[in-house]
């Protein structure tokens, strides 16, 4: 059940990401919608090891939003949220070594 929670937030970081980009409503929905039935990093068995991906997903979703905002605004808190999202990301999985 928490892995399901965790890819409906994924979701709703793809769509916050999307639209910061740029990309009008329609295009990120179609963006979500691709991400949501095509869920590479989902594990459709619940067992321990399959939380790590869509925790490795929001937490690197979590990064790329929290910095582009540290971009935009220059705050000093979305910096540190930017850089934490990362590192604790660095360390739930050995291949998040990848962002």
């Amino acid at each position: 059940m928490c892995t399901a929670r965790l890819h409906a937030l994924n979701a709703w970081l793809v769509f916050r990401l999307a639209r910061a980009l740029g990309l009008g409503a329609a295009a990120a929905a179609l963006a979500t919608g691709f991400f949501v039935t095509f869920p590479f990093h989902y594990q459709v068995v619940p067992w321990a090891g399959a939380l790590f991906h869509p925790l490795v997903a929001a937490l690197i979703l979590g990064a790329l939003l929290a910095y582009r905002e540290a971009r935009r605004s220059g705050a000093a808190r979305w910096w540190a949220v930017s850089l934490g999202c990362a590192l604790l990301a660095l360390f739930t999985q050995e291949y998040a070594v990848t962002l």
